[in-house]
């Protein structure tokens, strides 16, 4: 049962964040730090989504939960993800993911910076669905 509801949280998960991805890459066309958080998502989907969730779970969902619960945009925009202690080696695609974006959110419409954090806050509940 958990193994059929795991299967079914990652396949909404990497669809979601996919989307996120994708809207990213629609607004922000120029920016070559999204392009190549997509090509890195890409690639580390095929090897390992099941990495890509946990990672999600512990190193966002759990670790940034205040600033996600509160919509709070602009938290990422500043935080300085290179010297979190508490983002582990293997969050690699998660660090690298929040430096590209925060060196764009400032460029975003308001509009598509609150997109951005729904993104966000969809992403973290659908991880803490994943039962380890």
């Amino acid at each position: 049962m958990n193994s059929t509801n795991n299967k079914l949280v990652i396949n909404t998960f990497i669809g979601e964040l996919t989307n996120f991805i994708e809207l990213l890459c629609t607004l922000l066309p120029e920016s070559k730090e999204i392009q190549q958080n997509k090509t890195y998502f890409l690639t580390c989907k095929k090897v390992n989504p099941r990495a890509i969730i946990l990672s999600w779970q512990t190193d966002v969902a759990e670790h940034f939960k205040k600033p996600i619960a509160e919509g709070d945009i602009h938290f990422f925009a500043n935080h300085d993800y290179q010297n979190d202690a508490n983002l582990k080696d293997y969050s690699s695609f998660i660090v690298k993911m929040f430096e590209n974006l925060k060196q764009n959110i400032e460029k975003l419409k308001e509009d598509d910076k609150q997109t951005s954090i729904t993104y966000i806050q969809n992403l973290s509940k659908i991880s803490k669905l994943y039962i380890l």
